[in-house]
């Protein structure tokens, strides 16, 4: 063994020794007048690009390397991650282009992070993380305009973009989150009414978050890790992406995660609009007001295309306060479930001093003094499922082959597999109780 590594430590220098005879054989007849001292600045120049990659440390270097005609760009620091940021935040969608990380990268976490893209500016290239790790990102709320609430993530709005092989962990993304103290005493603009017994947000404006992407327009997100990241926000909120419209998120996992919010809530996927969500597993604790599901928390299709989720696992255990939520989606319309299993409970949770209280303040905001919440809906799959009718012919939501291991406990529309169903094929629930 001693020997192997001394053969290619020999190997090692030898290489090096050739670069280096390379450049000084060269660099005279390139320019004859500059020093030996200019030769050694210019040889650590180059060492410094290929290894620490210094290219696109600056909006300009992004811009000045791509307009030289290069389509890839290798970023392996912080300091040209948050470069890119600023790129495509200032008009470059990086369309054709195509990111890869080299390395590593540990974001200072006293620094807020900027997601990459936003709905002005979105990115619409291609992002490759090579599976390396992107740790120490941290978002809150603090000092940032409405705007900046919205489409939050390491990308904030993408379209049409590729993302793979992306691996983050020991982070925060932090909107409000808490019922009592950031809802029911929260200085944010935040309503929340009753619309027959149903709770609804009346502000939307803190909306869609996810660890890899807050909006995901027509893209594909593949090949994703998280792990050890904190998710607090308020709609649309999730592991991986927090709304995802017409796009495909699949081989992607959520572990050793928190994730809460207060509507549209789920490990993988907040909501899911035309989509497709497969291969995905979530092993993360969430815990959500209503509309909450281990994979994704709404989903919705249309007559001509139906949303999908398929071969996916939920490990994470599901608490919602008022119902809406299933150890798969909590919500779905127009949308088929196929070959997903849930190993752990889904429970309405709330107790009785956080319903007075949620009560008190939906009569304060609400103008109504006699105040019934509804408490529904919950499955080991899906807490509500439905199909429409057209022409006189039924468009269905289909359960197919799907199983729950695990306990579920709610109030009312409770079910081993569906809470509220559409129509249901060879699912199976298996010895655990339902209240």
């Amino acid at each position: 063994m001693k020997s192997k590594i001394t053969k290619i430590q020999n190997l090692f220098m030898k290489g090096i020794a050739i670069i280096v005879a390379t450049m000084v054989v060269f660099t005279p007849v390139i320019n004859a007048s500059t020093s030996l001292d200019d030769n050694n600045t210019a040889f650590e120049n180059i060492i410094n690009t290929i290894v620490h990659g210094t290219i696109g440390n600056t909006v300009e270097s992004i811009k000045k390397h791509f307009d030289s005609g290069n389509i890839t760009l290798v970023i392996s620091n912080e300091q040209q991650l948050r470069a890119l940021a600023e790129y495509v935040n200032t008009g470059n969608d990086c369309s054709g282009k195509i990111i890869k990380l080299g390395n590593d990268i540990n974001v200072n976490s006293n620094e807020d992070w900027v997601p990459i893209g936003n709905d002005e500016n979105s990115f619409r290239g291609k992002f490759d993380g090579n599976y390396h790790m992107i740790s120490g990102i941290k978002f809150n709320r603090n000092n940032k305009l409405n705007s900046e609430l919205s489409n939050v993530g390491l990308f904030g709005y993408v379209e049409n973009a590729y993302i793979k092989n992306v691996k983050i962990e020991n982070s925060i993304l932090s909107i409000p989150y808490n019922l009592n103290q950031d809802i029911l005493g929260s200085s944010l603009d935040i309503k929340i009414q009753l619309e027959n017994g149903n709770i609804k947000l009346s502000n939307e404006t803190y909306s869609k978050l996810g660890t890899i992407v807050g909006y995901n327009n027509e893209g594909i997100i593949e090949n994703c890790a998280i792990k050890n990241v904190e998710i607090y926000g308020l709609k649309d909120v999730a592991g991986i992406v927090g709304y995802n419209n017409n796009g495909r998120v699949s081989n992607c996992i959520v572990e050793n995660c928190n994730v809460k919010a207060i509507e549209n809530v789920g490990g993988i996927v907040g909501s899911n609009y035309n989509g497709i969500i497969e291969k995905c597993v979530n092993k993360a604790s969430i815990l959500a007001l209503k509309t909450v599901g281990g994979i994704v928390g709404y989903c919705e299709g249309n007559e001509d295309l139906k949303s999908l989720i398929k071969y996916s696992i939920n490990m994470g255990k599901i608490n919602s306060l008022v119902g809406y939520v299933g150890g798969i989606a909590g919500i779905c319309m127009l949308t088929d479930i196929e070959a997903c299993d849930n190993n752990e409970n889904v429970e309405i949770c709330i107790n009785d001093e956080e319903l007075q209280a949620l009560k008190s303040y939906i009569a304060i905001t609400s103008g109504e003094s006699n105040i019934t919440i509804n408490q529904t809906d919950v499955g080991g799959i899906v807490g509500s499922i439905t199909g429409v009718k057209k022409n006189d012919n039924e468009i269905l939501s289909i359960v197919n082959s799907c199983i729950n291991y695990a306990k579920v406990v709610g109030a009312n529309n409770v079910g081993g597999l569906v809470g509220n169903l559409n129509r249901i094929y060879n699912a199976y629930i298996f010895n655990k109780s339902i209240k």
